[in-house]
């Protein structure tokens, strides 16, 4: 038997972002997908990044960071790589998960258009359920 993980979905947001790039395609594509483990320097981002596996097809790395509680937060992120002008990113956490789809448009030829649509959804294990109280995985029995 298996017991499954019960959940309350608290929102969920789909957004949609259109940015002007004053560069050429392939510049922006090589940029934007240029992942490394120095980005939150370039950001200003709190979440430090380790890639696990970059190819030209995929990249997987987690994002680590502390919560407003000093707590150790992770989340888990997978890139589908489609060159030459789009990619797509599932990121899982503790609280959240967030699908992105990434699309890079030619306008000439030193100016690019990235559209982003994702969907972010967020929740939180529902503790008022009996199976979940001391529940830290799902078991197989």
């Amino acid at each position: 038997m298996r017991e499954a993980l019960e959940v309350l979905v608290n929102s969920v947001q789909v957004t949609r972002v259109e940015k002007r790039i004053k560069a050429p395609l392939k510049f922006a594509y090589d940029w934007c997908t240029d992942y490394r483990e120095d980005d939150h320097e370039i950001t200003g981002s709190i979440r430090r990044k380790v890639i696990l596996e970059k190819t030209a097809k995929k990249a997987v790395y987690i994002y680590l960071w502390d919560d407003e509680t000093g707590k150790q937060q992770m989340s888990a992120n997978i890139v589908s790589l489609k060159p030459p002008s789009s990619w797509h990113l599932d990121s899982f956490g503790k609280e959240q998960t967030y699908t992105g789809d990434y699309k890079l448009i030619r306008i000439n030829k030193d100016e690019t258009r990235l559209v982003i649509v994702s969907v972010d959804v967020f929740y939180a294990v529902d503790e008022t359920q009996p199976g979940n109280k001391n529940l830290k995985k799902s078991e197989s029995r």
